[in-house]
């Protein structure tokens, strides 16, 4: 993973128009809100077209970029490891990804959800909860309690 983080960061250092962020809990590099590299806890991973991603699978063994187990991204390759140690290929391989990324549509950012307080995010503590809104109270209504009453038989001689 380090040889990758160090890849990734020297590949991207001097780039135009190139914005870094995180996806899948990682830094990735993103160009008009696509992204086209990034890491993940498989190494690094790039977005190519379809003609490329046929070439890159066949000079390099590549596998398809899956960020879960059984969820596999088309778009995506995994970066094999001894492609990291080819910095000047590897330049190439992530220039032909940005030149993808710049003829997609450009894409907002959503707006996320501010995070929890630092309170809530220990470990072990859960984040409290509103309580249920209670129902309104019920007209009082007074009735007489009710007795059941049984007569004893008594046997006379």
């Amino acid at each position: 993973m380090q040889r990758a983080r160090a890849a990734f960061a020297a590949a991207v250092a001097n780039l135009e128009n190139v914005e870094t962020g995180r996806m899948f809990g990682r830094d990735c590099a993103f160009v008009n809100g696509n992204v086209f590299v990034g890491l993940h806890a498989e190494g690094l991973f790039l977005r190519l077209p379809d003609s490329m991603r046929n070439e890159f699978r066949a000079r390099h063994a590549a596998k398809m970029f899956e960020p879960m187990p059984g969820r596999l991204l088309n778009e995506y390759m995994t970066v094999p490891d001894r492609l990291l140690e080819a910095p000047g290929e590897l330049r190439q391989w992530i220039g032909r990804a940005l030149s993808h990324a710049r003829t997609l549509p450009a894409r907002e950012r959503e707006e996320r959800k501010p995070a929890p307080p630092p309170a809530q995010q220990r470990r072990g503590e859960r984040p409290q909860r509103k309580a249920a809104p209670r129902p309104p109270p019920r007209a009082e209504t007074r009735t007489a309690p009710t007795v059941i009453v049984k007569k004893r038989r008594t046997l006379d001689p």
